[in-house]
């Protein structure tokens, strides 16, 4: 560090961050830790907000200097807290994903990652460490490592069958990433697929993992196995979201995402009869509006379910329902805003499940004006006579 001269990079601080990312005083390494998420997009990334600048950190070749660096501290048996180190270079080596960046900032960040690359022993090594946080990030590294899948994926096969959903986030980690690995590479007849099927297959069987591990394995399971899908996956993730608890913010069981497209990869005829059986058994009012939103927007809106936000906030950052639910669809153009007159019979058949379901007039939404539908229950019972 010493022959670097940070004071041209802007970045005279880094080095006293690094140091103290060492330290065994717990102070000093909590600030090192601090200061070093805040300049490489750690804190930004975790909480989602989407707005860190990657130009300007990328603006110097400063970030390309401390990834030896950070190399370097985990190979120290002596580092204090690996899985700080770890979270940094997952963060940097997704870098490179950015789409905004400029010519130059791409070339850094690809030269990040192919320092990282480098160390690819080490990594498939760390993928046995005995912290399973830090198996997690190792397996999102080698996520970023697009050129390698035919590597990387019997090794995450391997893993996926030595370590069994000990853990529920790696559980979940090794699903999304053999699953991304296995459609990108198209094993579509390959022994790594079948293998992937089986375990899958295994693991609804015995059906012994927490709720929101076989919600996915099911998921990947429909949209896997294509035209031979298990009634056996389709059963489990219905059940499964029949009765989750929407609201537990650990389970994160929000149909606004991949599991209703494998319900859809069914066909949307069949998807909505699941989505229906759903609705009548529920009993939490976050999943209640929440299912007929996917409802409403699949037969009386654009059909992107994927555009709809539950709970928004409105203009001015406030809830616009404090005591009730409130629905935002981010469309491109709007729905007309005629009255909705002589619905299908499938639209009925959708509208009267809403109609009896007492449960769901207890609840204040704005999720009828939306589709332009009759917000009391008599007008839309009236509609659909």
């Amino acid at each position: 560090m010493k022959i670097v001269d940070w004071e041209t990079l802007n970045a005279v601080e880094l080095p006293k961050w690094l140091v103290g990312l060492t330290s065994k005083d717990n102070v000093r390494r909590f600030n090192a830790h601090r200061k070093l998420a805040d300049y490489l997009g750690r804190h930004a990334s975790a909480l989602g907000t989407g707005d860190f600048n990657y130009n300007r950190v990328l603006s110097t070749d400063a970030p390309v200097l401390i990834m030896p660096i950070f190399v370097e501290m985990l190979k120290d048996a002596t580092v204090i807290e690996p899985l700080i180190v770890v979270e940094f270079i997952e963060e940097m080596s997704g870098y490179w994903k950015e789409p905004q960046l400029g010519q130059a900032q791409r070339q850094r960040a690809e030269k990040i990652l192919a320092l990282i690359q480098q160390e690819f022993d080490l990594w498939v090594t760390m993928l046995d460490h005995p912290n399973p946080d830090v198996r997690v990030q190792i397996i999102e590294i080698f996520s970023n490592f697009p050129e390698k899948n035919k590597i990387i994926a019997p090794l995450l096969l391997n893993h996926l069958k030595k370590y069994q959903a000990n853990d529920d986030i790696e559980a979940l980690t090794l699903l999304g990433a053999l699953y991304s690995n296995i459609q990108s590479e198209r094993h579509s007849n390959s022994s790594l697929r079948q293998d992937f099927l089986h375990i899958l297959n295994q693991w609804i069987e015995q059906a012994t993992y927490p709720t929101i591990v076989l919600a996915n394995t099911a998921c990947y399971l429909i949209m896997l196995e294509e035209n031979a899908v298990s009634k056996n996956a389709v059963d489990t993730l219905v059940n499964i979201l029949m009765y989750a608890d929407f609201t537990d913010p650990m389970a994160d069981l929000h149909l606004a995402s991949f599991w209703v497209d494998a319900l859809l990869s069914l066909g949307t005829d069949q998807a909505t009869q699941k989505l229906l059986a759903i609705f009548d058994a529920q009993a939490d009012e976050n999943a209640i509006i929440e299912v007929s939103a996917m409802l409403l927007e699949l037969h009386f809106g654009d059909g992107d379910v994927h555009a709809i936000y539950i709970n928004a906030l409105d203009e001015y950052g406030k809830k616009a329902f404090p005591n009730g639910i409130h629905i935002r669809v981010e469309r491109n153009s709007q729905l007309s805003n005629s009255p909705r007159q002589n619905p299908t019979d499938l639209q009925r058949k959708i509208l009267k499940h809403f109609v009896q379901k007492e449960q769901l007039w207890n609840i204040k939404t704005n999720l009828f004006q939306i589709y332009h539908l009759p917000a009391s229950r008599a007008s839309l019972e009236k509609l659909i006579l």
